[in-house]
């Protein structure tokens, strides 16, 4: 849901009808020259002082074109920003995936901030729709954890093109009252025990070098072609097992809370959504280990509202937007401090007062032959 943009009349129209007398009015023009002569010889120039001077920030107008995920409109998550810039309008348009923002952009779809994940930075910047961030602009920097900071995918030649703000676990949520035992790994996802009640998420990102994990290869992200030709099997071997492929996060939360699916891959927010409605779930920690995944904020290139985008970010990078984002989706927050003001319970489950959660999770990366891994994807769906 977009917000409306609000235009506001630029003009004010003023009427005098009083009269001045010649005199008068000579006079005050003489006032005037004066007063203009002596601030222009002080160095600044009484009109030029008028024209140029700040706006503040409670009476900035415009409006501020954000191209999101589903969900990340809600206003707690950059509520400094609306509190800081009360006038401005922030106006959401949504893709399924960052895929699709990147292509929208292409196309020329008309945007100041876009919300992609560090894996795809590179594609955004070779494709000339982002622009470098001014760190010095974002006065959150500092706070967010060094991990995050120097993820190297969301530098491109030196440059920072992504302030990284969310992340989030890929695991698998299961029905402990509808799966057997205690499953510890991913091959649950090839349980023959399941047939038509496991469930993937639809994208070559996470599918296809998970595959290749499994499998034993050390380089998921960039397979040589014949241990992508050996991933796709794996893959066809689980097709049958599947009820379907997810594209969107919440198409898992009814299937799982029904018993239609007993287990899938799926983001925490899943399993939030479950024990929310009190329905038994385990988000597993697989022995092969959890994969993670990192996003963040990007300025489109050519934006005329740079200084307000770059306000926008920081405001995302906040520890009050982060403690939301963690209590009501179960993500992380790269700010250090957003955990402290988050609910302890949720920090605790997810593992997030433990440095180690971030250095042991296997975040996804760029990976160099990304089409060779979509078109592997393609042809295992179509089989």
């Amino acid at each position: 849901m977009s917000c409306e943009e609000n235009e506001g009349k630029s003009a004010v129209e003023s009427v005098f009808k009083t009269r001045v007398n010649r005199r008068r009015a000579l006079s005050t023009l003489a006032k005037v020259a004066i007063g203009a002569g002596v601030a222009a010889a002080a160095g600044g120039g009484y009109y030029a002082w008028l024209t140029s001077r700040p706006i503040p920030p409670g009476e900035r107008t415009g409006t501020l074109r954000v191209l999101e995920w589903t969900g990340y409109d809600v206003e707690d998550l950059w509520q400094p920003f609306k509190l800081k810039f009360p006038k401005v309008q922030v106006e959401f348009s949504f893709a399924v995936d960052d895929a699709e923002m990147l292509s929208k952009l292409r196309a020329g779809f008309s945007a100041d901030i876009v919300h992609p994940c560090s894996y795809l930075t590179n594609r955004f910047v070779d494709a000339g729709v982002v622009e470098p961030i001014d760190v010095s602009l974002i006065p959150e920097w500092n706070n967010l954890q060094r991990a995050f900071r120097e993820n190297p995918d969301i530098y491109v030649d030196g440059k920072l093109y992504q302030v990284p703000v969310d992340w989030g676990f890929v695991s698998i949520t299961y029905r402990p009252d509808l799966v057997e035992g205690q499953p510890e790994s991913w091959e649950l996802l090839w349980d023959e025990r399941y047939r038509g009640r496991l469930s993937m998420w639809d994208s070559a990102l996470d599918s296809v070098p998970l595959a290749g994990q499994l499998l034993g290869f050390e380089n998921i992200w960039d397979m040589t072609d014949d241990q992508l030709q050996r991933a796709k099997a794996r893959l066809l071997q689980q097709k049958p097992l599947m009820r379907f492929y997810w594209t969107s996060s919440a198409d898992i939360y009814n299937p799982l809370a029904s018993g239609e699916v007993v287990a899938a891959q799926t983001w925490q927010d899943a399993a939030a959504f479950l024990t929310s409605e009190n329905i038994p779930n385990v988000y597993m920690n697989p022995k092969e280990g959890i994969w993670g995944w990192l996003c963040g904020l990007a300025i489109v290139k050519g934006t005329k509202n740079r200084d307000l985008a770059h306000e926008y970010i920081n405001a995302w990078a906040s520890a009050t937007s982060g403690a939301w984002l963690i209590d009501n989706y179960w993500y992380g927050h790269t700010n250090r401090n957003s955990p402290s003001s988050a609910d302890q319970q949720t920090v605790r489950n997810l593992g997030l007062d433990k440095p180690e959660t971030v250095e042991r999770t296997i975040f996804i990366r760029h990976m160099p032959r990304l089409e060779l891994y979509q078109q592997v994807w393609n042809e295992v769906k179509a089989a």
